[in-house]
């Protein structure tokens, strides 16, 4: 490779653009369709997970029961376990 020394780089024009990644492209939601013809959302929350790409925030005192929490997740959601009380306030009765 020969390098041409008698150009001068302030009189080279380049138009080097560099933009930003497409988030919906890298990372947006795709329908799936499996071998049986079954048709899903793929996310990178539902491969990692391998639930629906939803999930149900904890929210007390919505949330705190177990029956419900379980009834959540048989479904096939993610659910966040919500507590009745703050971390040191149980602490404290004991």
């Amino acid at each position: 490779m020969r390098l041409d020394t008698n150009r001068s780089c302030s009189t080279e024009t380049t138009n080097i653009r560099k933009y930003a990644v497409n988030w919906l492209e890298q990372h947006g939601p795709k329908m799936v369709r499996t071998k049986q013809g079954e048709t899903f959302v793929d996310t990178k929350f539902s491969r990692l997970l391998g639930r629906l790409p939803i999930m149900v925030a904890g929210m007390t005192p919505s949330t705190a029961p177990w029956d419900f929490v379980a009834s959540t997740l048989n479904v096939g959601y993610q659910i966040e376990l919500a507590g009745k009380y703050p971390v040191f306030a149980w602490r404290a009765q004991r």
